[in-house]
């Protein structure tokens, strides 16, 4: 299955909306980002999670204090859509 989270809304989604800037590809490709099976013994680099290790997506792995919308996710159980 292909998919992403848009709630609470992902970096990737947030994307897709124009609401993160200078995102690349996955501002029409939300759902393919996905990485291999088996995280984390076998799953994405360190560094490379966000874009699922997708060199098309790479634009997702870009880390500064300003560089994404923030989203405020409660501790505890989540529920993740």
């Amino acid at each position: 299955m292909h998919g992403y989270i848009d709630f609470p809304t992902s970096r990737a989604y947030l994307c897709s909306l124009g609401k993160n800037g200078n995102c690349g590809a996955v501002m029409v490709e939300p759902q393919s980002v996905e990485g291999r099976k088996g995280f984390p013994r076998r799953g994405t680099a360190d560094g490379k999670i966000a874009s699922a290790g997708h060199r098309w997506f790479g634009e997702l792995d870009e880390q500064t204090t300003t560089r994404w919308t923030k989203v405020d996710v409660s501790p505890g159980k989540n529920t993740f859509h």
